[in-house]
């Protein structure tokens, strides 16, 4: 099972600190106090590092709540008919569009937005998560960029883009150097997941579920998409946080681009958040 960090900011130790907070290289640490939300400012607002009691994400499987049915996990047909899936001319023609014309999501390969779209065509086609809202997870990019995209699909829109923290065993503050799908390993899985039920524990987010071989372990490993204060301050700067294995999100973030993180089983948001894609793209060669 995946353990909780034992370093905290006042860098004491202790089983207290879910999450690890340490200055990058060249980089000084900084935190500040939560913007009140009435002023919008989303996507720059400061917020201070937390240190939680409770057992992080990561660390134990989750049971779902009731009336919420779990997937079997890892499908390795879900991968092939994905590396099988092939996309006509005029949706090449609508994908690269919407590429070239957003410069959040130009920052990211043609080719790794492209494999995100056969990956979701391929798993909407076969009935294994909802057409529509679909995210997308470039971690070939560093960390203070906003490479967690919420795209829908089936309109061909970006609805946002916003930073993502990833897991202590992903690599430093800074840069993905692998992902990984081994229990303990604290690093977040690469490929394609669904998401399961909303968390109901101190963690607010969402349980994913692996649909790939290379995720085949993210419901055992307690894998969620949650918030976090992520102390960062300005539009270029890195976060300063690792999770252990989770997509880490400032809260506020999440809410700027329509994604809810305090869901409650069966309600609107579960309805409709329930059975939704996610796909995580990492490439050493990138």
């Amino acid at each position: 099972m995946e353990q909780p960090f034992k370093t905290n900011l006042n860098k004491t130790g202790g089983q207290g600190s879910p999450h690890t907070v340490q200055a990058a290289k060249g980089i000084p640490l900084r935190t500040a106090s939560i913007i009140t939300l009435a002023f919008f400012t989303f996507s720059s607002m400061a917020v201070q590092a937390e240190t939680l009691t409770t057992k992080a994400p990561g660390s134990n499987p989750k049971t779902p709540p009731s009336g919420l049915v779990v997937g079997n996990g890892v499908n390795a047909s879900s991968q092939k008919a994905a590396a099988h899936a092939t996309i006509s001319e005029e949706q090449l023609k609508t994908l690269s569009f919407l590429h070239q014309s957003s410069k959040e999501l130009s920052r990211m390969a043609f080719s790794a937005f492209s494999e995100a779209y056969k990956s979701y065509s391929a798993a909407v086609s076969s009935g294994k998560i909802k057409k529509g809202k679909f995210i997308v997870v470039d971690y070939t990019q560093k960390s203070n960029t906003n490479r967690f995209y919420l795209v829908d699909f089936d309109s061909m829109i970006l609805l946002g883009a916003i930073k993502v923290a990833h897991g202590e065993g992903n690599g430093d503050l800074v840069e993905v150097t692998k992902t990984s799908n081994v229990v303990g390993s604290h690093a977040t899985p690469s490929g394609l997941m669904k998401i399961e039920f909303p968390n109901k524990g101190s963690w607010k987010g969402w349980q994913l579920s692996g649909l790939d071989t290379s995720n085949s372990n993210t419901l055992k490993r307690y894998i969620l998409i949650h918030g976090m204060n992520v102390p960062y301050a300005a539009e270029n700067s890195y976060i300063y946080v690792n999770t252990l294995g989770c997509l880490g999100l400032n809260p506020w973030d999440a809410i700027a681009i329509g994604l809810p993180l305090q869901a409650e089983a069966n309600d609107s948001d579960a309805k409709e958040w329930v059975g939704r894609g996610v796909y995580v793209w990492y490439s050493a060669k990138n």
